[in-house]
Parts: structure tokens; sequence; C-alpha cells
């Protein structure tokens, strides 16, 4: 995933690609998760 565009690696699967929507901020409805969430 490169933070500066958010893009995240396509090549990324399983478990890996829900980290890497956890970690740019998206939940798994396509929300955003509130930043005090992800700081926990």
């Amino acid at each position: 995933m490169n933070a500066d565009t958010n893009e995240i690696n396509t090549t990324t699967i399983g478990a890996d690609v829900i980290d890497a929507v956890i970690a740019s901020g998206i939940d798994f409805d396509s929300s955003p998760i509130p930043t005090l969430k992800l700081e926990l």
C-alpha cells in the first residue's frame, strides 16, 4: 500500500487485503474508520 496515494497492492491476497484496507482507514462496509479507533 502506498501511503501517499492510498493505493493497495493488487497482488495482496487473503487476510493481508483486510489488513491493508483497515490500515488505509476503510471499514468492511466501505465507510471510513474513525481516527480514534485506528489509533487503538
